[in-house]
């Protein structure tokens, strides 16, 4: 005998979803008492209504599932930037493999993890840069560079400014 998995699966509908639900059932209802040639064809109608609802819910899940995993290995990663973290860690820390962090974030955001990262890295030297006194150097180890050096060539790469630049623009406005 083959052991069937139980594939239930519980999905929150529309009052449009089910008013159309409604609609078919009503229209199988009477083929239950008199049968028609068209009964198996208003039955395959409802399952494949009923497939595309919890299909579309699924897709849906999914989707709330990758933002929510993405949204907080983001912030773990902001949390931990002096430590350097990699793509590794963070899947570590959201629970899932690396591949699949990698998968979510394209999926949720359309860029990689370290993409994103970087980004966050950048966006906190510009906070830091923009709202202390610390030197370039300290900014740097404050935001996951190896080096003072690593971070001003990498932030004029994407900024198209060097970061005293920005700085001492960002100190004029």
């Amino acid at each position: 005998p083959l052991a069937r998995l139980d594939r239930r699966r519980a999905v929150t509908l529309q009052p449009d979803q089910i008013a159309s639900l409604r609609a078919l059932f009503l229209e199988l209802e009477d083929d239950y008492v008199q049968p028609t040639e068209i009964t198996h064809l208003r039955a395959e109608r409802l399952k494949l209504e009923l497939t595309i609802t919890v299909l579309a819910d699924a897709e849906r899940t999914t989707r709330d599932t990758a933002g929510h995993k993405v949204a907080a290995g983001l912030a773990w990663y902001a949390e931990h930037l002096a430590q350097r973290p990699s793509v590794e860690d963070v899947a570590r820390a959201v629970n899932v493999s690396p591949s699949h962090l990698r998968r979510l974030f394209l999926q949720a955001m359309g860029v990689s993890p370290l993409e994103a990262m970087k980004q966050v890295q950048h966006d906190r030297a510009k906070q830091l840069m923009q709202s202390t006194d610390l030197s370039l150097s300290d900014v740097s180890v404050a935001c996951g560079f190896s080096a003072q050096s690593v971070f001003s060539r990498d932030f004029a790469k994407r900024q198209n400014i060097t970061p005293q630049a920005w700085r001492n623009a960002a100190d004029g406005e």
